[in-house]
């Protein structure tokens, strides 16, 4: 899958919807993984010479085991097109290894008995929600991260005035129409967004 995503930018893109670096198990392709996407983040090409050069200007070509490593990551891609199909493989490997991760806490826990039998279970619980919730939790952005850039998007829309909101379609009426109706909506989830924020705070 590495080797994939070194051969095809859309490799690259399919890949980063699916894993994170914390899900592989070997050290070394988190690395080369994080070379991959910092370049790609960058706009830069992210092939075999220019990954091998940003790990060697990160002084960790070594801990991967050199630059032949990454050109054997290259030539043993069958098909650079079923890199999304690997990144699930290796998100659900990655998964199954948290889970016994949890199960092996959870049974000394067990075997521990320390404290009362609920707050036990409640912690045992918490071990196999962490074991999703770390994949969601990094999906998202809090609240307060975001809602500056939103409320610029929406003031710049506003001040646009009647001016077309989006690609003409060629019916007058129908343009502003939508533009009336993205500009509502905007305005209407952004007012939502900081009811729930408040809201939670409260």
């Amino acid at each position: 899958m590495l080797g994939a995503m070194m051969l095809s930018k859309d490799a690259i893109a399919d890949v980063i919807e699916t894993l994170r670096s914390t899900d592989f198990y070997r050290p070394a392709h988190e690395i080369v993984f994080d070379a991959v996407t910092d370049l790609y983040a960058r706009g830069e090409p992210a092939d075999a010479i220019t990954v091998a050069a940003e790990l060697n200007r990160r002084g960790e070509m070594a801990r991967i085991g050199g630059a032949p490593y990454v050109h054997t990551l290259v030539a043993s891609v069958p098909l650079a097109a079923n890199a999304g199909y690997y990144a699930h493989i290796v998100r659900e490997k990655a998964i199954l290894r948290r889970l016994v991760e949890a199960g092996t806490k959870i049974v000394q826990l067990g075997y521990a008995g320390e404290g009362e039998v609920d707050d036990v279970v409640d912690e045992a619980q918490a071990e196999i929600y962490s074991v999703t919730e770390k994949r969601t939790a990094e999906d998202y952005a809090p609240l307060k991260d975001i809602m500056e850039g939103a409320l610029d998007e929406i003031e710049a829309i506003d001040s646009r005035g009647d001016a077309m909101v989006g690609v003409p379609t060629g019916f007058t009426d129908l343009d502003e129409l939508c533009s009336s109706c993205s500009l509502s909506r905007s305005k209407s989830a952004f007012r939502s967004a900081t009811r729930c924020s408040c809201a939670s705070r409260a």
